[in-house]
């Protein structure tokens, strides 16, 4: 919020502008920043002080300057966008934060890796971490590092997915992972583990659980094909096949489809096959009977 003016040399201005401040504040108040609230949610901002230029002279202008401002402020924060105020910034907070007012913080967030495990070797340059958290509000995201450099984040919950790391990062020794989980009052809680890469040489889990095997429909009817598949590098996509007809693949979960059975009369195979992000595959298959 910066402009270029002129003045002359002999009056150009000497001092900032008293109107226009820098604060510290608290993200989930928006009040002053204090020792009662957590540091993680702090943030410096920028802010307006309106202010009568003759306020000795005429003290009750001041009031009238504030219900003018506050007005103005309801503009402000009529949407999550500057919506309409004149206002070249927000009106600066006056009151300093207190625990009391969001009681939900006190509540601190926990959060362990469960896998990898201290030690253990995942697939390169992807792999599929598993959490375990406990959350007394929601979470705002999820930061992933390895080797202090940040790989992923992941604001969805519950989370499952796979994180890939740059290839700047070596597959070579041992590597340090570290999740952060910030909740919703920015509170924060981190886990660590060492792990070490290899090369992914097993195929992931793949399971139909729709349709039974011998299944029998009508020719026309639709039918539901689901599957469950997972690997701890991550899956890659699953695809299904009626025959060797090839009907869709699902990059992401969940891993279904509804199909119209036009096929000849008689007995079909419905396969589904799981690819992991190393090329890995692995499949599982069940008999249905069409009837005329």
């Amino acid at each position: 919020m910066r402009r270029a003016d002129l003045f002359r040399t002999e009056v150009a201005p000497k001092e900032s502008d008293p109107s226009c401040l820098q604060l510290t504040i608290d993200k989930v108040t928006g009040l002053l920043a204090s020792d009662e609230c957590p540091v993680e949610a702090q943030e410096t901002a920028s802010f307006w002080s309106p202010r009568s230029v003759l306020a000795d002279r005429w003290p009750l202008w001041q009031q009238g300057i504030d219900a003018w401002a506050a007005k103005e402020m309801e503009k402000w924060n009529a949407t999550v966008d500057h919506s309409g105020s004149v206002l070249p910034l927000p009106v600066a907070p006056t009151e300093e934060c207190k625990l009391s007012l969001t009681p939900g913080r006190m509540e601190k967030p926990k959060v362990s890796i469960d896998y990898p495990s201290q030690g253990d070797m995942v697939s390169y340059p992807s792999f599929q971490p598993e959490l375990d958290w406990d959350v007394g509000s929601s979470i705002r995201e999820i930061i992933f590092e390895v080797d202090g450099k940040v790989v992923d984040h992941m604001v969805e919950k519950p989370f499952k997915g796979f994180i890939r790391v740059p290839r700047s990062i070596k597959e070579e020794g041992s590597h340090q992972l570290k999740v952060t989980l910030v909740d919703e009052y920015y509170n924060q809680a981190t886990d660590e583990v060492s792990f070490v890469f290899g090369k992914d040489e097993s195929g992931p889990s793949i399971r139909l659980t729709a349709p039974e095997d011998g299944y029998t429909l009508k020719k026309g009817e639709e039918i539901s094909i689901r599957a469950e598949a997972e690997d701890q590098g991550g899956i890659k996509h699953v695809q299904f096949y009626l025959d060797e007809i090839l009907l869709s693949t699902k990059p992401k979960e969940p891993f279904e489809l509804t199909y119209p059975m036009v096929t000849s009369p008689g007995a079909h195979t419905i396969r589904a096959v799981a690819t992991d992000s190393t090329g890995n595959t692995e499949e599982d298959e069940v008999e249905i009977v069409v009837e005329e």
